[in-house]
């Protein structure tokens, strides 16, 4: 079973699961997003397909081995143990269930990889956004085997719990005020081109900034809701642009509209309750997408396009370089 849980720092999460759950939920990612993603016509589908590919290779190097393991509990002392209180367990049996409890009394070997919050949030947002698209989809029902509707939906269903699980570890660490008002904004509209434009290298920011800064749990706790908010699609699109879009006798599109903007309203709401308090303890204040890209345009005006080594010195020198080797997760 995957299990999703904070990093003690809060510095992002831990997937865990066994060989055949990590194996199963890297191909649910790689051809549910591949299949969705490609009928996409959207400029940066591509790169957004790109950009889940990282939890894919992050994941499917974590079940070679090549991350983290632990042992994890599983209940092993009490194998047959209601058989026995019941009835008398030949010789034969009961050294089979004696052998079973010892072969697995250390737990089940887990894998497990850490994926810093930035991403794990735009994970959650991009995947809950395109887990809603394909059943009406036109080119849905001409899927053809081996990859044909049953495989795309039972696909869907392992993504959408693994969104879930996603949720519920951010609930136990997001003030509930604010928790329930972004989950119920996800819910009321998935403003879907906004998580596929995806901003990759806004993100690859935050998370630079959020590694960097040596903070207890506690600010992090602080900070979160802030994170949250700068990656969501809140701010993008206003109740009078969309009330345009709507013609004027579709009154139960307006009524949509109108409740989709309350939503959005308490959100930016609870924002601007903690807005103060970030400022007070964030030694660099969070840019929003907007400012930043036009920050970094007038870099790229000044010295040219960004290569992947000079964006790693950009984040150094404006952020501070992060030892990624030793990071206390």
């Amino acid at each position: 079973m995957i299990k999703i849980r904070n990093t003690n720092n809060l510095v992002g999460i831990t997937i865990l699961g066994d060989y055949e759950d990590l194996s199963a939920l890297r191909d649910a990612l790689y051809h549910y997003t591949d299949l969705v993603l490609s009928n996409q016509d959207h400029p940066d589908a591509y790169n957004c397909h790109e950009c889940i590919l990282g939890i894919c290779y992050d994941i499917r190097h974590a079940y070679q081995g090549d991350r983290n393991f632990e042992a994890v509990y599983n209940n092993a002392e009490n194998i047959a143990m209601l058989a026995e209180c019941i009835y008398k367990i030949d010789p034969e049996s009961k050294e089979s269930i004696d052998n079973n409890r010892e072969t697995f009394k250390n737990g089940n070997l887990y894998f497990s990889v850490d994926i810093l919050y930035p991403w794990a949030i735009y994970y959650l947002y991009v995947l809950q956004a395109i887990t809603d698209i394909p059943c009406g989809s036109s080119w849905y029902g001409k899927l053809a085997y081996p990859y044909n509707e049953y495989q795309a939906e039972h696909d869907m269903a392992l993504i959408q719990y693994f969104v879930q699980l996603l949720w519920k570890c951010v609930k136990t660490v997001l003030p509930p005020k604010v928790f329930k008002a972004l989950w119920d904004y996800t819910r009321t509209f998935n403003h879907t081109e906004y998580y596929i434009s995806c901003p990759e290298l806004y993100v690859q920011w935050l998370s630079h900034y959020w590694a960097s800064k040596k903070q207890s749990r506690e600010t992090r706790v602080s900070l979160l809701p802030m994170l949250f908010r700068e990656l969501s699609s809140i701010d993008s699109m206003g109740e009078d642009s969309m009330l345009e879009e709507s013609s004027e006798n579709d009154d139960q599109f307006n009524e949509f509209v109108r409740s989709i903007n309350q939503t959005t309203r308490q959100c930016l709401d609870l924002y601007e309750n903690y807005h103060a308090l970030v400022q007070s303890i964030s030694t660099l204040p969070f840019y929003s997408s907007d400012e930043f890209y036009s920050m970094i345009s007038e870099y790229v005006d000044e010295h040219g396009p960004f290569t992947e080594e000079s964006f790693d010195e950009y984040l150094d020198d404006t952020i501070g370089k992060v030892d990624w080797d030793d990071m206390e997760w």
